[in-house]
């Protein structure tokens, strides 16, 4: 399969992500009283996850993540925590064959509130969903998958206008921007 996307733009978009992404609080998947926050059935393999650290996952591990994220697992928290390691893993490697498609992808972000996220998150977001969206447009291409291509287009579409909304609070001075981090 070709390079779908330039290694410098997904290098740019990760830099963007983890400067718009830096104040979130690590989210881990356990509650202040130690109980893990999830559905029956999910406690075994939060457990493997938990030791190897949120910050260290596999694919395998993030897209888990992603796709029960403030479902049967975690919070909208999660999904804020994890969305930027999930784009940068799916902009690594696009057709991973990543469970946490479009409709998921989506799913979690409107659940969450993604048009009331501070400016910048979205816009980092915004511009990862883009070649995201693109990567997965050029796969389903290459692979004669009219459905995904269909639907990668439509986040494209999606993505693109994300992004206009934020540079047009920016420019009328209504966008948030992200509180730096205290202590």
């Amino acid at each position: 399969m070709k390079t779908l996307i330039p290694s410098e733009d997904v290098e740019a978009a990760i830099r963007s992500l983890d400067e718009a992404f830096r104040t979130q609080r690590r989210h881990d998947l356990w509650d202040d009283q130690g109980v893990l926050m999830c559905s029956p059935g999910k406690e075994e393999r939060l457990r493997r996850i938990q030791a190897r650290s949120l910050d260290a996952l596999s694919w395998e591990d993030i897209d888990y993540l992603m796709s029960c994220a403030d479902l049967t697992i975690g919070t909208a928290a999660t999904v804020k925590f994890m969305l930027p390691r999930y784009l940068g893993a799916v902009l690594t490697f696009p057709a991973f064959g990543w469970y946490s498609g479009v409709a998921i992808l989506r799913d979690r972000l409107d659940r969450c509130g993604f048009c009331s996220w501070p400016a910048d998150q979205r816009l980092a977001a915004a511009d990862a969903l883009i070649l995201v969206a693109k990567a997965w447009v050029l796969t389903a291409t290459e692979t004669d998958d009219v459905g995904s291509e269909d639907e990668a287009g439509q986040l494209l579409l999606w993505a693109q206008d994300s992004r206009m909304r934020v540079l047009i609070e920016l420019r009328r001075g209504s966008g948030r921007k992200s509180k730096p981090r205290r202590g």
